[in-house]
């Protein structure tokens, strides 16, 4: 008779050991994965895939994985300064 009375408070020490548990582990696996290495882009330095000479230029119907993508045409590649007036007086 008296296990029927500690069955509901067993399960809610399991439930909140389970969050607990849950909420440790996320914390944790974000805390130790490896973080990325930073780059700084300068400005006019674009790093993009380009066609070589000799290459096809694949033409793809529907969705496929490319493994080697060959951009034939990027549009504009221009940096503009950013020029801001100052603060009103």
């Amino acid at each position: 008779m008296d296990s029927f009375i500690f069955q509901p408070v067993l399960a809610a020490i399991s439930t909140v050991v389970y969050w607990v548990a849950l909420i440790a582990l996320s914390f944790l696996s974000y805390a130790l994965q490896p973080k990325p290495a930073k780059t700084r882009n300068e400005p006019g330095k674009f790093e993009i895939p380009t066609i070589k000479p000799g290459v096809s230029i694949p033409v793809v119907f529907g969705t496929v994985m490319i493994r080697d993508p060959s951009i034939v045409w990027w549009g504009d590649l221009r940096t503009t300064p950013i020029i801001k007036s100052g603060g009103k007086k």
